[in-house]
């Protein structure tokens, strides 16, 4: 049993590997060749028997002949005439020898085949008529008037029976060889008529798959299942085609919906973030001017809420990129230790508001890694996560305390891993809402949304940011104790060297002796004003400009330090502005462009540069971002 499953199963495996067309042959041969070794060996062992049976009644016949040619000599003792008798049998090569033995069991003659290498011994009187240890014997009673006086036994090989069974033999196997020659050939014509349907059905698919055309159709060519198997693929085939037009049609719809949602993002961010670019800047010159403490109480609280909404706009922007899977992961040495600092620091001021503390803790596993402050990993996002998180837990935080733990971990065989935990004593979150967590536009209550504000985005962006950086977050917390939010992504240990930017050289201030020219560029008066008022305070001399045209009239008859030029403008855009001055200058004379724009996409600041624009700045911007960016590029001018 267990050598015969072993055979059985090879046997199994080779039929699976063989095409359809090998299998219909192995079985019509198989087939063929039993039933035709069936129906012979039936037919042989029915004429054997009938050969046995005549074989038989011919010797018996013989005997019968003999005998009564004996009786005579018999009666009258005469054993010379009894042994002419016996000596017919001669004539018959295969009787071996016979006896005649008298009532009383003696021997009264005999008669032996002399033409035989070895002489044969006369068959005993006690057989019966039949075949016996492959000899014939016959038993043949001698009469006298109805009297039994002797008996006449015969003894004859089977030769003539082994001659039989050698003929048919070789008749069988010559017959079954040409059944199964016979049953191959007309198998191996049946099988390409059969499997031929299921070839080119086969050959079709692997067209399909290849040129992925699902247009074309396999031709029937036979009424049966084969038939009935093409159809069924036709017809397959035909769903597919429109399935994949339906497919194609809904990608087109949605890349056309989604272009309509970044086109509509865009311009809601722009007209968004123009109008909050001269509040934001009128309330910090205000700020300056403000001499009543209330007055600059109530100009803060404006200021505060207008960052706020710039913020809120932010988050709606990160959130469309992230949908659109258009983030990319910028891998630096990041010193982890000092931006978790970093960001407690910027949320100082808030804490110490609400009367809560900041703690941090940094842990390392195994301890060697103590040592270990930088890492590879992208930065911005990474900082993002953080604010957002601490954010967050600050938001819903009355009392106690936030604390920041970060683990360093290695494990043998697996990649570093940073795990970040932001433990805070606020409100924390009910059971049945963990599933509203992170997801987008959504908080736990909607009570909490009008108490706390919001937008429900935090999360959900925090979420995405650490599933692009290959890590998970997760979150544990207990109703009225607190929350603890938990994260982990890979990291790489490194070496390299991230500047602590608090001790690095700051941007040295322009020379005020030395007056910085700068052209402004907007059609929006307000920001005309504004833009100038700001660049003014700073010592700088400010030409303005309302449009394109303008613009490059101005560079046409006098030379500056530096441009800031707006991108939105009506007929000749902020592109079309630089592109032209970029044309007006020589190699050598090449004057700063600084595009003033309130899209924030991607694909808008690759087309600044693409301008030939030197860098970016967006609305709204503050004095402090202003003066950063003109210093920049105004000292990067003087030393060139």
């Amino acid at each position: 049993m267990s050598e015969t499953t072993p055979q059985r199963n090879a046997f199994a495996k080779i039929y699976s590997q063989l095409s359809i067309r090998k299998k219909l042959v192995v079985l019509i041969a198989g087939v063929a060749g039993f039933v035709t070794v069936l129906a012979m060996l039936l037919s042989f062992f029915i004429e054997l028997n009938l050969f046995k049976t005549r074989l038989l009644e011919e010797y018996q016949a013989t005997a019968r002949m003999t005998a009564g040619n004996l009786d005579a000599a018999i009666i009258f003792n005469d054993q010379r005439d009894a042994s002419d008798v016996l000596s017919v049998l001669s004539v018959q090569s295969y009787i071996e020898s016979a006896g005649v033995y008298l009532d009383d069991g003696t021997v009264f003659t005999s008669y032996t085949n002399e033409e035989l290498e070895l002489p044969p011994s006369i068959p005993p009187l006690d057989v019966e008529t039949g075949f016996s240890d492959g000899k014939i014997l016959i038993k043949e009673p001698i009469f006298d008037s109805g009297v039994l006086i002797a008996h006449l036994v015969l003894k004859a090989s089977q030769g003539e029976l082994n001659a039989f069974k050698f003929a048919h033999s070789t008749l069988f196997v010559s017959l079954l060889v040409g059944a199964i020659a016979t049953a191959i050939l007309l198998a191996k014509r049946l099988g390409s008529h059969v499997s031929r349907p299921v070839i080119e059905l086969a050959e079709t698919a692997r067209r399909i798959t290849e040129f992925q055309d699902v247009s074309s159709r396999q031709k029937r060519i036979s009424e049966d299942e084969t038939g009935q198997l093409v159809d069924a693929f036709n017809e397959m085939l035909e769903q597919i085609e429109k399935r994949s037009i339906a497919l194609v049609q809904a990608k087109e719809t949605a890349e056309a919906s989604n272009r309509a949602k970044d086109d509509f993002l865009s311009v809601i961010s722009h007209e968004l973030r123009t109008p909050l670019n001269p509040i934001i800047g009128y309330v910090e010159i205000l700020l300056r001017n403000a001499s009543s403490e209330n007055d600059r109480k109530q100009l803060s609280l404006v200021k505060q809420y207008a960052e706020h909404l710039q913020n809120l706009i932010d988050r709606v922007i990160d959130f469309s990129r992230f949908e659109r899977g258009s983030i990319l992961v910028n891998s630096e040495p990041v010193n982890y230790k000092r931006l978790c600092q970093n960001v407690l620091s910027l949320l100082d001021q808030q804490a110490q508001t609400k009367g809560l503390q900041l703690l941090c803790h940094h842990q390392h596993s195994p301890q060697e890694l103590v040592e270990t402050n930088t890492l590879r990993t992208d930065r911005i996002k990474l900082q993002q996560i953080v604010l957002n998180l601490v954010s967050n837990a600050l938001k819903f935080t009355e009392s106690g305390s936030i604390t920041l733990t970060t683990i360093l971990s290695k494990e043998e065989g697996a990649p570093h891993k940073l795990r970040i935990e932001v433990e805070d004593t606020g409100i924390g979150i009910a059971p049945g809402d963990r599933d509203t967590v992170f997801k987008p536009f959504s908080q736990i209550d909607s009570s909490l949304t009008r108490q706390y504000s919001g937008m429900g985005l935090g999360l959900a962006i925090t979420q995405r940011i650490v599933q692009v950086l290959g890590g998970t977050i997760d979150f544990e917390s207990e109703t009225d104790k607190g929350t603890t939010f938990w994260l982990e992504i890979p990291v790489s240990p490194t070496d390299e060297i991230d500047p602590d930017p608090s001790i690095a050289p700051s941007v040295p201030e322009p020379d005020p002796e030395q007056e910085a020219k700068i052209l402004l560029v907007d059609d929006q008066l307000v920001n005309l004003e504004l833009g100038e008022s700001l660049l003014t305070s700073c010592g700088h001399q400010v030409v303005c400009a309302r449009s394109g045209a303008d613009a490059i009239k101005y560079v046409q008859s006098e030379s500056f330090d530096l441009i800031i030029l707006d991108i939105k403008m009506p007929r000749m855009n902020g592109y079309e502005t630089a592109k032209e001055i970029r044309k007006l200058e020589s190699d050598s004379e090449r004057t700063p462009i600084i595009a003033l724009t309130a899209h924030v996409t991607t694909r808008g600041n690759e087309q600044c540069l693409e301008a030939g624009m030197d860098d970016l700045l967006s609305k709204p911007f503050n004095t402090e971002r202003l003066n950063q960016i003109t210093n920049k590029w105004l000292n990067r001018s003087q030393t060139n």
